[in-house]
């Protein structure tokens, strides 16, 4: 079973028309093996940002947060889950922004 994340950042974007966003920081020993890959999972009960959120993940690079292309799974009931490939190991600190209603 993939790793769910208990905590997170919450960060209400401001201005008109923005739309709120949800921070989960995650470290390289939060991946956890499933099959042959690599996978973090956040719960829709914790994001709340409902079943069609926008993802955006985030390699800790220095200070730095650095856009990755990552496999992302929104399942139907809005439960995000990130995967990355077991060989190379490639895992990584970072975050995943989740922006929706």
């Amino acid at each position: 079973m993939a790793n769910t994340y208990d905590s997170i950042n919450l960060d209400s974007a401001g201005g008109s028309g923005s739309q709120p966003t949800t921070s989960v920081s995650f470290l390289i020993a939060n991946w956890t093996l499933n099959v042959s890959e690599y996978e973090i999972t956040v719960l829709a009960s914790v994001h709340t940002r409902g079943v069609n959120p926008q993802v955006q993940v985030f390699e800790k690079v220095g200070t730095d947060h650095v856009e990755v292309v990552t496999d992302i799974v929104v399942q139907s009931n809005g439960d995000i889950i990130i995967k990355i490939a077991q060989t190379p190991d490639v895992r990584f600190d970072g975050k995943i922004i989740i922006i929706g209603d």
